[in-house]
């Protein structure tokens, strides 16, 4: 997760992080790792792009949340601020 230089987006950590929290096995990834690829991809109006710098895009959204949620680090968004772009 984090290198997006091929096909690894927010949709693809989202997974991986679904998949192994599903399977009780988050430990064998770094989570922080994970969260802080994440939070790069929150762009200014609090929303989410598929990558770092990419335009926010609402799957983008649900698969950021989604991932930090999980990680348990669903604080560091800004609702109001998502909340207003998603409105």
């Amino acid at each position: 997760m984090g290198d997006y230089g091929g096909e690894v987006d927010t949709r693809f950590s989202y997974c991986a992080v679904s998949a192994l929290s599903l399977l009780n096995k988050l430990d064998l990834i770094d989570k922080v790792k994970a969260r802080d690829f994440i939070l790069r991809c929150k762009n200014i109006d609090g929303a989410f792009g598929g990558v770092p710098g990419a335009e926010s895009h609402a799957a983008y959204v649900f698969t950021g949340v989604g991932a930090l949620k999980i990680l348990g680090d669903v604080d560091l968004i800004d609702c109001d601020k998502l909340g207003e772009w998603l409105r």
